[in-house]
């Protein structure tokens, strides 16, 4: 009698063990399932944003350069600068089109990853950038200065961080021709990288009537990618001024 209860309670144990194993391997199953769903309703809407981005942007990306490219052949003196100016910025955005598609297509696709960790590269990148668009904005009327120190720990910061730097001052010289004042025309960017955090500090004089309409969405892509980073994004209007401070701290640091 003993015998066949202790038969009957270990087949009722053996039931519930062999039954909790198969609803276990039966939620996995469901999760990988509804991970593999969300994953290729992902690559789908992506597929969709990118072939968007070639039938529109690219198309009229390439129709301004010929245009610019043309008129070129007729051209001369200023129109000609301002023409050449026209298709070579044209020509950069479509390259980062194309690479943006690539990245929507999830093609292999690497931007720095191969040099990132060189210094001289990242200061190459700064200063092209920040070069250019000073040209720019000089030729616009507007007076400002740039200050950039300790690059030699830029190593340390890796690729998502000079990406969204480089990004970021794009950003930030676009907004000063956007809402920066004509009259006073002053603007100033502070760069500090040391071991520890990298340091962004931008300000410039306020327009009372902004250029263009504003839109409020790169700033606001910047602020969670940096926060993302561990970093800070602050800004304010104080006196007619503008103030932008980003903090990132470095990966190596363990700061957040």
């Amino acid at each position: 009698m003993a015998m066949t209860i202790a038969q009957s309670i270990g087949s009722v144990i053996g039931y519930g063990i062999k039954r909790y194993r198969h609803e276990a391997e039966r939620q996995k199953l469901e999760l990988r399932l509804q991970t593999l769903k969300e994953r290729n309703e992902t690559m789908e809407r992506d597929r969709i944003i990118a072939r968007q981005m070639h039938d529109e942007l690219t198309n009229d990306l390439t129709y301004i350069i010929t245009v610019a490219e043309t008129r070129l052949m007729d051209a001369d003196g200023v129109e000609q600068e301002t023409l050449n100016k026209l298709s070579d910025r044209a020509k950069d955005a479509l390259d980062c089109a194309h690479q943006a598609i690539d990245m929507l297509r999830h093609k292999d696709y690497s931007s720095l990853d191969e040099q990132i960790n060189n210094t001289t590269l990242w200061d190459e990148i700064i200063t092209g950038i920040i070069q250019r668009n000073r040209l720019d904005l000089a030729q616009m009327g507007y007076n400002g200065t740039v200050s950039i120190q300790g690059i030699e720990y830029a190593n340390s910061y890796g690729k998502k961080v000079c990406d969204e730097v480089c990004s970021l001052l794009q950003e930030l010289f676009f907004n000063i021709r956007k809402h920066c004042s004509r009259q006073d025309g002053d603007y100033s960017l502070s760069i500090e990288v040391n071991h520890t955090f990298l340091n962004i500090i931008q300000m410039n004089s306020i327009a009372s009537i902004p250029s263009l309409t504003q839109s409020n969405r790169g700033l606001a892509i910047h602020r969670d990618i940096i926060g993302r980073l561990g970093g800070t994004f602050t800004t304010s209007a104080e006196d007619g001024t503008w103030i932008l401070k980003v903090a990132i701290p470095s990966p190596e640091s363990g700061s957040k």
